[in-house]
């Protein structure tokens, strides 16, 4: 992986925390609370996934767990309904949102799903 592309990956993510924080504001009170969230990667972003699951759990203590995006599809999507997120940081396979959705979860983007 090169440096460039990790810069440009990582120089993504501020405008995808303000992106999250105007949408809680707007919706405020009219969403209910997520009861588990699902993070997914790809490639080096798995680890990502992994430490988001990790912090989930420690500092908010809510049900998270973190997958590959490829193996979520042959199981675990089986635990996505509704009151339930899907956070997918990366590119995701495609029509991997779809899936989710079709499960009944919700479908988050971090970089380039939503």
């Amino acid at each position: 992986m090169s440096g460039t592309f990790m810069a440009a990956e990582v120089a993504s993510q501020p405008g995808c925390w303000r992106e999250a924080g105007a949408f809680a504001a707007a919706n405020s009170g009219r969403l209910p609370a997520p009861g588990q969230f699902s993070f997914l990667g790809t490639g080096w972003s798995v680890g990502i996934a992994n430490e988001a699951a990790l912090k989930f759990r420690e500092a908010c203590l809510l049900w998270s767990e973190s997958y590959p995006a490829w193996d979520y599809r042959h199981g675990p999507i089986s635990i996505s309904e509704p009151g339930r997120v899907t956070w997918m940081f990366g590119r995701a396979p495609d029509g991997l949102a779809d899936d989710v959705r079709r499960a009944g979860g919700r479908a988050r983007r971090h970089l380039t799903v939503g």
